[in-house]
């Protein structure tokens, strides 16, 4: 049988099988959404990749949105299912996807990415107030135009106007990163840290810094890093994966509606200023109260299994 065959295989060798898994996840969601792009949209991106850019072009932008679906699930969901099935006999609980979320457990998570809007809004105001040395001015040119970069894409991106753009920005921005991100963050990285270190402290912030980092937004690395230790804890304190992926969805499902919603000016000029205006600072001192308020009703109440590795 293959399945769990690899289970007794040294911590190295995995390594290199689970690298092997995302490499080619990678690749073969990259031609496949090379050829898929040529035949749906009628662009040849593989010989002229620059059309992926042409951002006044619908279907360049479209092209795009369905790279990114393809590679999230070539690099994350892919590689921490085939990993799980080739190293465990219970892939499910091994990735805890065994454990169903409570409904009290949702309902406070729900409320706990409400109430940290101010706060996040807060450190990405303070990430973005950072100034490298003169030395390193390379750096933070390279590090700002990646910025600008990344910025530009999200901008393309959330510009819905119609419904289906608005469905297909859920699956793309929301879900497919919330699961994807969470399995191998939380899911598989975090346990496996956990689990060598046998501390679930260390283990959740390691892997909120990689989790940050590997987003390469360095003006949003503060919230980011932020966000992903606090989803280590909700999945520890829970047992169960579900709930860092319902938090993660949340938070850029929430972003997507909100948008759609209220429009890309009111984002802008209130819900991404809440806490941070000047006469606002009472909102983040509301948020940190209730925050972390929030968070002890949910430590209080969960298992705080998240952090073992089941075989």
């Amino acid at each position: 049988m293959i399945k769990g065959v690899y289970r007794n295989n040294t911590a190295l060798s995995r390594l290199f099988i689970f690298i092997g898994l995302v490499l080619f996840g990678f690749g073969l969601s990259t031609i496949l959404s090379f050829l898929t792009i040529q035949l749906l949209f009628g662009l040849d991106v593989l010989s002229h990749p620059e059309l992926l850019t042409n951002f006044s072009n619908p279907e360049s932008i479209s092209a795009l949105k369905f790279m990114q679906f393809m590679n999230s699930t070539g690099i994350f969901i892919f590689p921490v299912l085939a990993f799980a099935y080739l190293t465990s006999e219970k892939v499910l609980n091994y990735l805890s996807l065994n454990i169903k979320p409570t409904i009290r457990h949702i309902i406070i998570t729900l409320l706990i990415m409400f109430a940290s809007v101010p706060l996040i809004n807060f450190l990405v105001e303070l990430n973005s107030k950072m100034i490298l040395p003169d030395y390193l001015q390379g750096v933070e040119n390279w590090m700002q135009s990646k910025e600008d970069g990344a910025e530009t894409i999200t901008k393309v991106f959330l510009k819905m106007d119609d419904t289906f753009t608005f469905l297909i920005n859920l699956l793309v921005i929301g879900f497919i990163p919330a699961i994807g991100e969470e399995l191998l963050f939380r899911g598989l990285i975090q346990k496996r840290l956990s689990s060598k270190f046998k501390n679930h402290h260390l283990a959740i912030w390691i892997t909120a810094f990689l989790f940050s980092a590997m987003h390469l937004q360095f003006y949003g690395f503060l919230p980011r890093f932020f966000l992903g230790a606090m989803f280590g804890y909700l999945f520890v304190w829970s047992g169960s994966i579900w709930i860092p992926i319902i938090a993660h969805l949340i938070n850029n499902g929430g972003a997507v509606i909100l948008q759609y919603s209220l429009g890309e000016e009111y984002m802008e000029s209130k819900v991404d200023k809440l806490g941070i205006e000047e006469g606002e600072l009472y909102y983040l001192a509301i948020s940190l109260v209730a925050l972390g308020i929030m968070l002890k009703v949910f430590y209080d109440s969960g298992d705080k299994s998240g952090g073992t590795l089941r075989k």
